[in-house]
């Protein structure tokens, strides 16, 4: 039964011509995604990365279960309050601006991870590129329910869900495999997945803000 729900539902995407914005809207979920769980997975690596010099005067790494007791204590605390914002400014400016903004900045943002800059700078990206995927990567799940016909929604709001969980999987193998080569690899598989979801987001041109739910 759910197979045949499956086919009938993807049937009715065709009748009314949403094929190419499922796919499209499939393709933000999983680079968006994988670019937020990534940088869960991530940025303890990052901080622990990061030089510190202890009372001895020795130079020494942050330890890794201090950096993932403050990413989850300080730099979690961006996804609430990114997301909360996002919901007061989503009415004003409208989904697709604030989606695009949120995706482009995250995408600049992690350019400076390359240079290997300072603790207090580092962490201060990763909490801003924390907050701002965390908005971007809500986009799917709103564009999954609002962008397409009530008969399907259901449908379109699942394969969602999926791709979340699919991306979040892969990038908690792909994160520590590229970090035990180079971090930069890990950056720049970041700003990629990052690059192709904003171009994913850019070409869903329609506006749902204003819209009722039933349109």
């Amino acid at each position: 039964t759910g197979v045949c729900n499956v086919g009938e539902s993807y049937e009715l995407l065709k009748e009314r011509k949403k094929t190419v914005d499922f796919w499209k809207v499939v393709g933000v979920s999983l680079t968006i995604n994988f670019a937020y769980s990534a940088i869960i997975f991530a940025a303890p690596y990052y901080m622990n990365g990061i030089k510190s010099e202890n009372a001895t005067g020795l130079t020494t790494n942050c330890r890794m279960d201090d950096a993932i007791l403050f990413d989850l204590g300080v730099v979690g605390l961006a996804d609430p309050i990114a997301c909360f914002i996002g919901a007061l400014v989503i009415e004003f400016v409208g989904r697709r601006p604030t989606f695009l903004t949120t995706a482009i900045l995250s995408l600049l943002m992690l350019t400076p991870l390359y240079f290997h800059i300072g603790s207090t700078v580092t962490i201060i990206i990763l909490t801003l590129l924390r907050g701002l995927l965390a908005v971007a990567s809500w986009s799917s799940n709103v564009l999954g329910a609002e962008y397409f016909p009530t008969s399907v929604r259901s449908f379109t709001s699942s394969v969602v869900a999926f791709c979340f969980a699919v991306a979040s999987i892969i990038a908690g193998f792909v994160v520590p495999f590229t970090y035990t080569v180079t971090s930069d690899l890990t950056t720049g598989v970041l700003q990629v997945l990052s690059l192709v979801g904003t171009i994913f987001l850019w070409l869903l041109k329609k506006e749902t803000k204003g819209v009722q739910l039933e349109q």
